[in-house]
């Protein structure tokens, strides 16, 4: 049993939480996304709408000249949003872009072709060394994908590797790198039991290693990406088998080198479970199944990964939306928004949030004409991208180890003069604050075990990033 996610959409979109203003959270997040169809040259948009619902605004609309029909998520890395299109360009196979959200300027920096690869379905992964990744499922030597990478500080563009039949093949969404600084990527088809591989790369050496093979009675076809959750371990779903042959939840334990399933799905539950999961900040796993349900037509639930209890909390229906895809995200409203791909008033589909703390679902908006909108979107603090022709602090640093106890290292890429290092809980309280002395800078904390958010800023622009405290 296979599906496949982009074919079946129209946009994608995406979210990232940038920046906090001073120590609260803003009350009503600005989401921004891309569409997969639309705009001027109905080769798709990016826009913007508020979490609830007002001021929505086409940004940029995408043409087959410098690159169409977006997919994935955009990343933000170095002050820019990167992204991939699988349509215009040189060879019309898309290619590569980048979008600045402070002059709304963009960019095609590399068009795919039959050698580096092409028809990418799904997205970039901003690396600690300032290099972005991403896959391929056509193309390279052997024409089953490949892995390139694009390094932001001098514009180059290189393949990682070439995907041949005993390594997997058909990449469908994203890599992540875990806390090892491993990058960890899905084929859907191949390996020992033709349904699909978990591998990952070296990024020091370009290796890359077959960590497990699915199989029928495990999981098979696992179409949506990996996340690592505060317990160090990645969690992921399969599209397909398991008990039912609905797809699964699985867990892999990188230090162990250990696959388990740990939840099966049923017509109830959900099935076809094409997208990710999210870890909210209760620790609790959040995600969403295409099919299944009430009224087959998809579900939201919640799987807690301390004790393996699994939740439906949401049946789609076709007035609030049907047929959820892609990742939820957790917005600085503590809110997940996720898409739906058709039903609400336009049967267009609908943007949605739902509140973790009452169980409240609200349909945000109904997707009328302007390119219909699935996958994650994007928050981003208005405040943030401010005109400026000085700035002393390039918007990128990496924390290393995360997840950590209490002692890790805060890394700066570029000048720091006049920064400041804050940490903030989930819930936007300051709970560290320090100027920062040097590049590299060894911090002592006396946090206890949560998620925390990590700023730094010189006062004109400013970045935050996930920090997870463990047990000490």
């Amino acid at each position: 049993m296979s599906i496949r996610v982009p074919l079946l959409s129209n946009v994608v979109l995406m979210l990232v939480i940038f920046s906090f203003s001073s120590n609260t959270f803003s009350q009503v997040p600005q989401l921004w996304g891309m569409t997969r169809g639309g705009g001027a040259y109905n080769g798709g948009t990016i826009f913007k709408v508020n979490g609830d619902g007002s001021g929505l605004q086409i940004i940029y609309s995408f043409d087959s000249l410098t690159g169409a029909w977006p997919t994935g998520n955009m990343v933000f890395q170095d002050g820019k949003l990167y992204g991939v299109t699988t349509g215009g360009g040189m060879w019309n196979r898309g290619g590569l872009f980048s979008f600045d959200p402070a002059n709304l300027h963009y960019s095609a920096l590399y068009d795919f072709d039959l050698n580096s690869g092409y028809q990418n379905l799904g997205s970039l992964c901003a690396a600690s060394n300032n290099v972005i990744y991403g896959m391929n499922s056509f193309g390279g030597i052997d024409l089953k994908g490949t892995v390139f990478r694009y390094d932001i500080n001098n514009s180059y563009f290189s393949l990682v590797h070439e995907f041949i039949s005993s390594d997997g093949y058909w990449v469908t969404d994203n890599l992540l790198e875990a806390s090892n600084h491993f990058l960890y990527g899905l084929t859907a088809f191949g390996g020992n039991f033709g349904v699909g591989v978990l591998f990952s790369i070296d990024i020091s050496n370009n290796n890359l290693v077959n960590h497990y093979n699915f199989e029928q009675s495990t999981g098979a076809d696992p179409q949506g990406d990996l996340i690592q959750a505060s317990n160090g371990k990645l969690y992921g779903m399969a599209c397909a088998g398991g008990l039912k042959n609905y797809g699964v939840i699985y867990c892999y334990d990188p230090s162990l080198n250990h696959y388990q399933k740990v939840h099966d799905f049923d017509s109830i539950d959900g099935r076809l479970p094409v997208g990710g999961l999210l870890e909210a900040d209760n620790g609790i796993l959040y995600g969403l199944a295409y099919h299944g349900g009430t009224n087959d037509k998809g579900t939201l639930f919640s799987f807690d990964p301390v004790n393996g209890s699994f939740n439906k909390l949401i049946d789609f229906y076709d007035f609030i939306g049907r047929f959820p895809l892609w990742n939820l995200i957790q917005a600085s409203d503590r809110k997940l928004y996720g898409i739906t791909i058709q039903g609400g008033s336009f049967r267009n589909g609908t943007i949605f949030s739902y509140d973790i703390n009452t169980g409240v679902y609200v349909k945000v908006i109904d997707q009328a004409n302007f390119g219909g909108a699935i996958g994650k979107l994007v928050e981003i603090d208005s405040t943030l991208f401010t005109k400026t022709t000085s700035v002393d602090l390039k918007t990128y640093f990496s924390i290393s180890p995360n997840p950590t106890g209490s002692t890790f290292l805060i890394q700066v890429n570029g000048e720091i003069e006049n920064a400041e290092l804050d940490i903030f809980t989930i819930h936007g309280k300051q709970v560290y604050s320090s100027s920062l002395r040097s590049k590299r800078e060894i911090i002592h904390s006396e946090l206890t075990a949560g998620i925390y958010f990590v700023r730094v800023s010189n006062g004109m622009k400013n970045l935050s990033r996930k920090l997870i405290i463990e047990n000490k």
